[in-house]
């Protein structure tokens, strides 16, 4: 296990990897950027130069960079987030990352795999729903005509790579989420743009939980065994 410094800017999660900056994206497939090491607690992995995607523009580090306004050597998708449990504490801007099990506490939601990336099943307006775990965003989204039911939390920005020119506007509600029976939290929710909502949200689920939710409480998160759990930060 390695502990690794974290950030939460822009709304969004990095770790410091080899002196550098690196977005954390549980909503990416692939990763990509530049100047990547060559492995992270004792396990090699391999980063794209350049992220190539049908009908959308090249994004490489720099490129990303660029969009963000800030400092970022690339970002870290699910082909290497998902071969190690992650346990993060935003708050004291620590992550441990482990190629081996972390233990996890009886509080644990079922991931459900969508292709490469997860979702978690939440109950909102007593219906099921299929929610993304995304740290590439930095508010939820809720792709259905019942957020406007809740009260108005006013215009928010975002940011996603595959938006033409990054940042984007979104119109908020304060939207109550109960995930596996614990206690309901109010997560700030928006509805995607048009043009982002196949690329954001796959086919089967009803929006995204992003950084907000990450990063209320300590989470371990292993893709491996499809869990993600709540839990204090020992050891």
């Amino acid at each position: 296990m390695v502990q690794l410094p974290l950030h939460n800017q822009h709304g969004l999660l990095f770790i410091e990897l080899s002196a550098q900056r690196w977005l954390l994206d549980t909503g990416s497939a692939l990763s990509f950027g530049s100047s990547a090491p060559a492995a992270l607690d004792g396990r090699p992995i391999n980063v794209l130069p350049i992220l190539a995607r049908p009908g959308k523009p090249l994004l490489t580090g720099p490129k990303l960079a660029q969009g963000l306004g800030t400092t970022c050597a690339g970002a870290l998708g699910m082909d290497i987030i998902s071969q190690f449990d992650w346990s993060f504490d935003v708050p004291g801007r620590t992550c441990k990352v482990s190629a081996e099990a972390i233990l996890l506490s009886d509080r644990t939601l079922e991931l459900r795999q969508e292709g490469p990336l997860f979702s978690v099943s939440a109950r909102i307006r007593n219906e099921e729903r299929h929610l993304m775990l995304s740290s590439g965003q930095q508010l939820s989204y809720l792709e259905d005509r019942v957020i406007e039911t809740f009260t108005s939390g006013g215009k928010a920005r975002d940011f996603n790579p595959a938006f033409i020119g990054g940042w984007y506007t979104a119109d908020t509600y304060h939207v109550s989420v109960d995930c596996g029976g614990l206690a309901a939290e109010t997560l700030r929710c928006g509805r995607l743009p048009p043009s982002l909502r196949t690329e954001v949200v796959p086919s089967g689920c009803d929006g995204v939980l992003g950084v907000e939710f990450l990063s209320s409480r300590p989470l371990v998160l292993s893709p491996r065994r499809r869990r993600l759990a709540y839990q204090s930060f020992r050891g």
